[in-house]
């Protein structure tokens, strides 16, 4: 299993705006394409950060579902233009392996 960390800067001051977004449209948009998201979190010490995880099968499972996901009509007509408004920057995340004795297996 590979977990997919996205930490994202929002716009300043819009973080609660975009949360409502992701937890009213992106996310059920997601599970709706097959996407298994463990769980989103706002950063108690940073206003404009929001954190999300994914899970994947392996790391070629992740670029499969990626790119059947940011191609589809739902984001590209109505996802991607909220989100690109919302985001300043995507650019810091990690794809990440459970140890042996992780909770998240």
């Amino acid at each position: 299993m590979v977990l997919e960390l996205r930490i994202y800067r929002i716009a300043p001051g819009r973080r609660d705006e975009f949360a409502e977004f992701y937890d009213r449209l992106a996310l059920p948009a997601q599970r709706e394409a097959g996407l298994d998201v463990v769980g989103q979190f706002v950063a108690l010490d940073d206003e404009d950060t929001f954190v999300w995880l994914r899970r994947h099968e392996s790391v070629e499972a992740r670029e499969r579902a990626w790119e059947a996901f940011y191609s589809s009509r739902v984001w590209l007509e109505e996802l991607a233009p909220i989100a690109d408004e919302l985001i300043v920057d995507t650019s810091r995340s990690l794809l990440v392996e459970p140890t042996a004795a992780s909770a998240l297996r």
